[in-house]
C-alpha cells in the first residue's frame, strides 16, 4: 500500500521535517520519494525505519558528495534523494 501526502510548503527546518518523517515511520509509513510539493510513502511495520536528513553542502552530484553517498549505502542505509 502506498500513500502520498501533499504539502504546500516543505519545512524550512530540517529538524522539524525529520521529526515529522520519523512520526510517519513510527505509524508504519516510510518515505520512498519526495517531490517539490509531495511526499510518497510505503506501508511498513511501525518503527521499522528511522529517517535521517543530511544536507549536502556541495550538492549531490559533486565528487565528495558521491563518495559520501556511496559510503552511506555501503553501511546499509537507504539513500533517498529529494
Amino acid at each position: 500500500m502506498n500513500k502520498t501526502v501533499y504539502k504546500k510548503y516543505r519545512y524550512c527546518n530540517f529538524v522539524r521535517e525529520e521529526l515529522w518523517l520519523n512520526k510517519m515511520a513510527s505509524q508504519g509509513w516510510v518515505l520512498t520519494y519526495a517531490g517539490f510539493f509531495s511526499y510518497h510513502f510505503e506501508k511498513t511495520e511501525p518503527n521499522e525505519y528511522v529517517v535521517r536528513l543530511q544536507y549536502l553542502e556541495k550538492g549531490c552530484e559533486h565528487t565528495d558528495s558521491l563518495k559520501y553517498i556511496m559510503f552511506i549505502k555501503e553501511m546499509g542505509a537507504n539513500y533517498i534523494y529529494y
